[in-house]
This record gives structure tokens, C-alpha cells and sequence, in this order.
């Protein structure tokens, strides 16, 4: 039997992130591919990955996909079409996408909570402009 040092009596519970307008620096991106193929086309999408962390409150961090599949990048939302996220950063992708741009980009957006496997997770909901 495996015992570990730890009083669950001074544990504090943290409050998910509220919904509100923050400023985001994204952290981490990494280029990833779905795990199981797309209902519409079979095939394994890719997509950017990316950690958003709120400067407003540091010690949280937003989880983010950027889809690549054309579908996404032809959408005008900023959320969804990373195409539109490099216009609005005012940054050139041309025909290749660099996950080191994204940890460039800052941005001012607004989060809400989204029930996920009965836990209340933030989800980006809209981007309002770059951060000044």
C-alpha cells in the first residue's frame, strides 16, 4: 500500500475563470492532428492547439483549436478562422502558417463558461480586437 504526505484540509477550491473581457497572450501553440477522422471527410484534420493565458488573471489558461481544414479558415470569426485571426493580429500567413506567429498574437476577448463532462471549463467566445 502507497501512502503520500498531503493535508486535503488546506486544499482550496478554484473558481473557474468568469466570464468577462480579458487580454490574451497565447503561451503555448502547437501544430496537432484529430485523433479520429472528420464525419464529413474522412480524413484526420489538423489543427493549431493553443494555451491562451488571461494577463488579468494569470493563474488561469484557456485551451483553444484553431481548425485548418478549409471549411474553418473560410468563416470571418477570428475564433474560428485562423485565417481571420492572422488579418485582425495584422500579420501576413501567405501560404504557410507558423505556430511560433500565434505566440505573437494578443489579443482582447471575451470567455464563457461551457459545462464539459459535468465541469464548468472557459471557452474563448469572441475576440474583439488586439491588445494594445
Amino acid at each position: 500500500m502507497a501512502e503520500f504526505d498531503i493535508d486535503l484540509n488546506e486544499v482550496k477550491y478554484k473558481p473557474p475563470l468568469p466570464n468577462a473581457g480579458y487580454t490574451f497572450v497565447i503561451v503555448k501553440a502547437e501544430l496537432q492532428q484529430a485523433k479520429e477522422p472528420n464525419k464529413r471527410t474522412g480524413q484526420r484534420e489538423w489543427f493549431v492547439h493553443c494555451e491562451l493565458r488571461p494577463l488579468e488573471e494569470p493563474s488561469y489558461v484557456v485551451f483553444h483549436n484553431w481548425s485548418l481544414v478549409a471549411a474553418a479558415l473560410e468563416v470571418e470569426d477570428p475564433v474560428v478562422s485562423a485565417k481571420r485571426l492572422y488579418e485582425m493580429m495584422g500579420a501576413h500567413a501567405g501560404s504557410r502558417i507558423n505556430t511560433e506567429d500565434f505566440l505573437s498574437f494578443r489579443f482582447v476577448g471575451h470567455t464563457k463558461l461551457e459545462s464539459y463532462n459535468g465541469r464548468l471549463n472557459p471557452k474563448l467566445e469572441k475576440i474583439i480586437k488586439p491588445a494594445e
